[in-house]
């Protein structure tokens, strides 16, 4: 199981050697945003929680996916990580702006089409918290995924690791055993089991 950054660190590296064309894309390094960097962050967005300022100091995530999740904002690759965070957290171009800024969230990252934020101190969720906004309701919808990002990176780390272990063998019943007894390692409200469960049956089918 992987456990902390550092191993989280060394699967990525795992993945990039057994796919070298995808590893400028998958394997996390660190550092992440220098201290000027970090200070533009907290210019352009005051409330952005402490624990994932300091997951993006510590860590790369520009461009860099772990499974299904990609670890920065959507948008083009000619513009850097923190203009994409600043693009995307805005109301003329993100049309679900009004809605995350009405639960006091920011957009950081992405399952598949789906905005993943964290909670600011003004909104109803834990701050530091990381939810994913579904956008096939009629109207958008968050789900809990985690109280903060590092645990965020872990949990989708460990998925993907599952994922590549029985991909293989095709075991999806071991699969989904081993990913349940990762998930209640992290003590998670019920309301973010149900929404890993649901985002497992799309990972590991």
């Amino acid at each position: 199981m992987i456990n902390n950054i550092n191993a989280l660190k060394e699967y990525t590296v795992y993945r990039g050697e057994k796919s070298p064309r995808l590893k400028d894309k998958i394997v996390l390094k660190s550092p992440g945003c220098d201290l000027s960097g970090i200070a533009k962050i907290k210019k352009a967005f005051p409330d952005m929680p402490e624990n994932y300022l300091t997951c993006a100091q510590t860590l790369n995530l520009s461009g860099i996916a772990i499974g299904y999740f990609q670890l920065s904002p959507p948008g083009s690759t000619k513009i850097g990580f923190i203009e994409r965070l600043l693009q995307i957290n805005n109301s003329e171009i993100n049309p679900l702006w009004n809605f995350m800024s009405g639960k006091g969230l920011y957009e950081i990252a992405a399952w598949e089409a789906e905005p993943i934020c964290v909670a600011t101190n003004k909104s109803p969720y834990q701050e530091g918290a990381v939810l994913m906004i579904s956008t096939v309701q009629p109207i958008p919808k968050e789900s809990l995924l985690t109280d903060n990002f590092e645990s965020f990176l872990l949990i989708a780390g460990n998925l993907d690791a599952i994922r590549d272990r029985h991909f293989k063998a095709g075991d999806k019943t071991s699969a989904n055993i081993e990913f349940e007894q990762c998930l209640a390692r992290f003590s998670l409200p019920t309301e973010a089991l149900n929404t890993w469960k649901q985002i497992s049956k799309v990972v590991l089918s």
